[in-house]
């Protein structure tokens, strides 16, 4: 009597949770583009500008609730971003790694509002010892206009987005 409890028990449960159990959101999908970046920046301590130019490598892991609504972390590095100044002469490479996270508020693609990153400018002068990090090594950038896909096939993965030099 009681083994025909249990399996009567267990089936209901079964059902019940067939029933009532949410839907689980899209599967998680990490992306990783190479998105081209170029523009002018103040050369550090003077007025002299520098056409700096590279890749910044964009990774972003987008994972979904059992709601459907998306959280995204993102992570960006600089690849090969230099620059040389044509007044002084001195060339100046942008380095360094950083990452964010977002959670959406409603179902559906990630809609990610613009994020601001803060890299590092290092002069590489030929001089004796490591390279000299000038009066304002700040170098800030710009990712914006995200797109995701949104159809069954690509959905959550990054299609594109916007980089740039912020001023």
């Amino acid at each position: 009597m009681q083994s025909r409890q249990f399996s009567l028990e267990f089936r209901l449960c079964a059902f019940w949770s067939t029933c009532t159990g949410t839907q689980p959101g899209p599967p998680n999908v990490v992306s990783s583009l190479f998105v081209p970046i170029d523009g002018d920046m103040n050369e550090p301590g003077t007025t002299n500008m520098v056409h700096l130019s590279g890749e910044v490598h964009v990774v972003t892991h987008v994972t979904f609730s059992d709601t459907g609504v998306p959280s995204v972390g993102i992570w960006a590095n600089l690849v090969h971003v230099t620059g040389t100044s044509s007044v002084t002469g001195i060339t100046y490479l942008g380095v360094g790694a950083q990452n964010v996270s977002w959670v959406g508020a409603n179902p559906g693609p990630p809609t990610v509002p613009e994020q601001d990153f803060s890299f590092v400018l290092i002069s590489v002068e030929l001089s004796p010892g490591p390279p000299e990090t000038p009066p304002s090594p700040i170098l800030p950038v710009f990712l914006r206009n995200f797109v995701f896909g949104a159809e069954d096939t690509n959905q959550g993965q990054l299609q594109s987005v916007e980089t740039g030099f912020s001023q």
